[in-house]
């Protein structure tokens, strides 16, 4: 298994229900399993058709956070996908989603008639239900727990989990947004050979 390098917490943190010590122990346990079936997979060939992956872990940390997030949501754990840029170069980690961070308030919006009228003369679907348009603030997840599995790329240990730290601090926050569920095909290709190469591990 890779190196991981642990954070240090202040104060309780709770999640699902249980002391973050607990459900520590299983989330180091889940991201130190995925890196080292995502590695496996590398070494195996896998990836070498995927213009993204062919070089892992470099250049593919986004699509490999939608891959963790992924396998942590099958076993109960969500997440909140972040990136940021340090010197134009860009960086996307997990932030579990538990009791440590403050999800941003509902801000809804409704398409103004005029545009929705104008949109259906072009044939295109038009929702009549407002659409919550919030969006998380850097300071939303300032207390939340990171988690990187691709920061070996730039001379960090392969996982960190862990509060936000001066390697991650570097990187000026762009976005933030829940994980949900795979919905690029190609991604979702490569999840299930991951996860079928897993299964046939001895």
């Amino acid at each position: 298994m890779c190196d991981v390098s642990l954070g240090r917490f202040k104060g309780r943190r709770i999640y699902n229900g249980r002391r973050l010590d607990n459900a520590m122990d299983e989330l180091i346990a889940l991201v130190g399993e995925f890196r080292s079936e995502m590695d496996c997979a590398f070494r195996k060939g896998l990836f070498s058709t995927d213009i993204v992956f062919k070089r892992f872990p470099k250049g593919c940390c986004g699509d490999t956070c939608y891959l963790l997030a992924e396998f942590l949501k099958e076993h109960g754990m969500r997440t909140v996908y972040v990136c940021g840029t340090f010197r134009g170069q860009s960086h996307a980690w997990l932030v579990l989603k538990d009791s440590s961070i403050h999800e941003p308030s509902p801000k809804y919006y409704t398409i103004p008639d005029e545009i929705r009228t104008l949109l259906k003369t072009y044939g295109e679907e038009v929702s009549d239900k407002s659409a919550d348009i919030s969006k998380y603030e850097e300071s939303n997840l300032a207390n939340g727990t990171l988690i990187d599995i691709t920061a070996d790329q730039f001379g960090q240990a392969p996982i960190y989990i862990g509060p936000m730290d001066c390697f991650h601090r570097k990187f000026v926050f762009d976005f933030a947004h829940d994980y949900n569920s795979l919905e690029d095909g190609r991604l979702y290709s490569l999840y299930n050979k991951i996860m079928m190469n897993r299964d046939t591990q001895p």
